[in-house]
């Protein structure tokens, strides 16, 4: 995901959302709870970190939440239906 993808997901300003991830901004609650809906995360997840094996699962897991969120309520049903039949 793009800064800017996130960003406008978040509804925060981009350049914030950068100057934050490069260190030199201060995010707010505010902002880091936006950024945690964004990406279908809780905000105390910011400060856990995952071993090392388990960054790409992480990551992929954040990206199809962030496509979950782009479905409408009647493709997330029919999606809800297929990932339980591949998980069971």
């Amino acid at each position: 995901m793009t800064q800017e993808g996130l960003a406008e997901i978040a509804g925060v300003n981009v350049k914030h959302l950068g100057e934050v991830e490069r260190g030199k901004g201060n995010p707010t609650l505010q902002f880091l709870l936006k950024i945690a809906g964004a990406l279908g995360t809780e905000m105390n997840d910011f400060f856990v970190s995952f071993p090392a094996q388990e960054d790409e699962t992480a990551s992929t897991v954040t990206e199809i939440i962030a496509l979950i969120r782009k479905l409408d309520q009647n493709a997330i049903q029919k999606l809800h239906k297929i990932i339980r039949v591949v998980v069971e």
